[in-house]
């Protein structure tokens, strides 16, 4: 058909760099001046007949591109930063004259590795074994001397293409007749394989400071060290070997003879160069540190590295002349207002497309100056940059508001994906879907195996962990999933029943509710160490509590319901602590460090009729010190609704806010729930030993680690004091929370031996 498979196209230096540095005559100008193919015939595994308009007609070979990504990376350095005529001799050399199969005999990464680094060798041995005979004699011709003189090395600096003279090989076959130099490529002349050899080091390191900003790229770079090593150790560059030994000690083994040689020049080095650039500044630093071909425009090899040289360029201060920066590489700037060189740095970072995967692969000490940096922009981004600047920073909320209104005015629909207009590195913006009940047709969950899944959507107070962000951290493993399901108590337990039950079995249902109650009634417990301080309050909304269900399911009889029998047990003072527990574990989750939490918010959770979830609440706050909010008329009110369970959670949770401080109007307020504390003319108050017990604690609480003499000797005479009531338990508890209220006034402060020498006495003449 019409429809291009494969174009084939001529070198660009074909019939132009060629011949720029020869005056040849007008027919010659005149043939190569505008060649073009014409057609491709007579193909013959990878070698094809090329005519060209001109009537001349090339045998050409297809070459296999290499499956090793470091002899790739290394061929592309060379066709970028060889000249012409070098790059050519090369390719001819690794290609096994123009055998394309000679490198891809094995598919095997390793061996062709090798056989790149043969021909490397093979060319400092052959530049090793002509410099001594060219060096010791003059040279030969008047041509030979021209070429080693100084002359001819600052011209070779001042015009780039005087190189471009040498002919490939295919040239070979037309009938022109060119001066002998230019056929002759194998030639053993010394000036060529310096130079080859000097650019051949210069583009290879060029790649090893590339690669060095790339942590997974450590073996190749071991590799390529070596091979640099090789050529460097040729060339007489003892400072060059010195450098890739530092990196790897290793190839000290085989280039340790270069140690006393005369170092030629300083081999160029990317962390030298950003260390400079962070103590001085991008103006004062050495550009020489920066490859030569990573100020190329438009290459590939290097990229990587030009990238980042760019990216620290514009964070310190390099100067902008449209794509070029003064630190001599260019970079593409995303469109959007930037204030500083932080933001610039973003903008940057966007247009070359280089997110947080890339900033993943560099090393740490390079990629924390540019978090830093975006770390700079997340709190105000200017609000015209492009969406993916905002991820870049963190802001996914505005990034996911700049699609919205850029698909608005573009006209793209509602079901249109979200990351189908982002960069690769915004793939986490797309929204993590949990099924709720509503998604899940009603026949397919009774007919399901998974039987829980009618019950995803309730509110287990445990919702707020499960985000995207712990999907990327856990992902396929359910340990959190399973610890979810079993400290779960909003929803009923499943019982395991026969399909048809008879009287007996319903009476081992209700045993088996009974045991699992007493096992539900002790999950709010271990949620709260679950969910301890892991979300934050929003005071325009009341805090949520999550349901204890203390009946049961039977997934063999479609999921019915049993309810657990009230009338064989008192389970009236069983559930009310657990509702007590569940309320200090929705109190737990939120986090102690936020900010000074509101009166107002703790007044608006109050309840018209206290209850034991509210009083656990009040405990809560307490142990996060939200408690010191409120006033003593607010204390009031709670101690005047005579409801013992919130009395002790606020007695508990103000002595917990105001640990260690002594504080007296709370002093005041724990001695009045101590009758012993009494004066003897005040009437006898008939108070639960309950409230004692924490009066009790709460006193030892206020006066953690005071040493108050007074203080310890009250408690010391609560221990042994009986308290009203026939309940020895109470009585042992009252005993138990003296005990624990003792040892916190004299927590760590026991070494003031003149301070509690009486309370010393009093202990010994208890005992006794």
């Amino acid at each position: 058909g019409k429809q291009c498979l494969c174009s084939y196209s001529l070198p660009t230096e074909f019939g132009k760099g060629v011949f720029s540095n020869y005056e040849l005559n007008s027919e010659v100008k005149k043939l190569y001046s505008s060649v073009k193919i014409t057609s491709i015939a007579d193909a013959v595994e990878g070698r094809v007949n090329v005519t060209c308009s001109n009537g001349l007609m090339l045998r050409c070979s297809l070459r296999k591109y290499p499956t090793s990504s470091l002899v790739s990376d290394c061929i592309t350095a060379m066709a970028e930063g060889l000249q012409m005529c070098f790059y050519s001799h090369f390719v001819s050399l690794l290609w096994g004259d123009n055998d394309p199969a000679c490198l891809c005999s094995s598919s095997h990464v390793d061996s062709e590795w090798e056989s790149f680094s043969y021909e490397i060798s093979k060319a400092c041995t052959k530049y090793e074994r002509i410099l001594p005979t060219k060096s010791s004699t003059s040279s030969s011709t008047a041509w030979d001397f021209l070429i080693d003189s100084k002359y001819h090395a600052q011209y070779c600096k001042r015009s780039p293409i005087s190189g471009t003279s040498f002919l490939p090989m295919s040239y070979g076959t037309s009938s022109i007749g060119f001066p002998s130099f230019l056929q002759d490529e194998h030639s053993s002349d010394a000036a060529f394989y310096i130079r080859l050899m000097r650019e051949t080091l210069d583009t290879l390191h060029a790649l090893y400071e590339n690669l060095k900003l790339n942590v997974l790229r450590k073996q190749d770079l071991g590799c390529l060290a070596s091979l640099l090593c090789r050529v460097a150790s040729s060339l007489g560059e003892s400072s060059y070997v010195d450098y890739y030994c530092r990196d790897f000690p290793h190839n000290l083994v085989d280039f340790h003879s270069l140690a006393s040689a005369t170092a030629l020049k300083t081999p160029p080095c990317l962390f030298r160069w950003f260390e400079n650039c962070l103590h001085h500044g991008c103006h004062l630093s050495n550009l020489d540190d920066i490859p030569a071909l990573m100020c190329k425009q438009k290459g590939s090899a290097v990229s990587w590295g030009r990238k980042v040289v760019s990216f620290y360029s514009l964070l310190l201060g390099a100067e902008r002349q449209g794509s070029n920066l003064s630190s001599g590489v260019y970079c593409e700037v995303a469109n959007g207002s930037a204030r500083n060189t932080e933001e610039l740095a973003v903008l940057a970072m966007v247009a070359e497309k280089f997110g947080r995967q890339q900033l993943d692969l560099l090393p740490i000490g390079v990629s924390l100056v540019l978090r830093h940096a975006l770390d700079k922009c997340r709190e105000s981004p200017p609000d015209d940059w492009p969406a993916p600047a905002y991820v870049l920073v963190g802001r996914e909320d505005l990034a996911t508001a700049k699609m919205g209104s850029a698909r608005k005015e573009t006209g793209f629909g509602n079901n249109d994906n979200l990351t189908s207009i982002s960069v690769p590195y915004m793939l986490h913006l797309q929204p993590v879907t949990v099924p709720t009940a509503s998604d899940v047709p009603t026949s397919e969950v009774l007919n399901s195996e998974d039987t829980d899944a009618v019950y995803r959507s309730v509110e287990d107070g445990m919702e707020h962990i499960f985000t995207s962000t712990t999907q990327l951290r856990y992902g396929r493993d359910l340990r959190l999933n399973e610890v979810r399901r079993l400290l779960c108590s909003a929803r009923p337990v499943a019982i395991q029943t026969s399909t048809n039950p008879t009287a007996s079995d319903q009476d081992l249902q209700q045993q088996q509710l009974w045991n699992f109650a007493q096992r539900t009634t002790a999950l709010p417990f271990g949620r709260g160490a679950f969910t301890l301080a892991t979300t934050y309050t929003l005071l325009t909304e009341a805090l949520v509590f999550p349901k204890i269900i203390l009946a049961g399911r039977l997934p063999a009889q479609q999921n019915a319901t049993v309810n657990l029998d009230l009338s064989t047990r008192s389970v009236s003072e069983f559930s009310s602590w657990a509702e007590f527990h569940n309320g200090v574990a929705a109190g737990l989750r939120l986090a102690p460090f936020q900010e000074k939490m509101l009166r107002t918010w703790i007044q608006y959770n109050r309840p018209s009729e206290p209850n034991f979830t509210h009083a656990g609440l009040l405990l809560a706050f307490g142990l996060h010190e939200h408690l010191r909010v409120l006033t003593m008329t607010d204390a009031y009110r709670y101690l005047s609704q005579e409801h013992d369970i919130t009395t002790l959670g606020l007695l508990l949770g103000l002595a917990t806010s105001h640990r260690g401080t002594m504080h007296p109007a709370i002093s005041k307020m724990l001695y009045f729930h101590v009758p012993s504390r009494h004066p003897s003319s005040t009437p006898e108050l008939e108070l639960p030993t309950l409230l004692q017990s924490a009066a009790v604690m709460g006193i030892g609480l206020l006066y953690e680690g005071s040493a108050h003499a007074l203080t310890m000797k009250i408690l010391l005479g609560e221990i042994g004091r009986r308290s009203g009531g026939d309940n020895v338990l109470e009585r042992e508890g009252y005993a138990v929370a003296a005990g624990s209220a003792l040892g916190f006034v004299a927590l760590g402060e026991l070494h003031f031996m003149t301070k509690i020498h009486v309370v010393y006495l009093e202990l010994a003449s208890w005992q006794k």
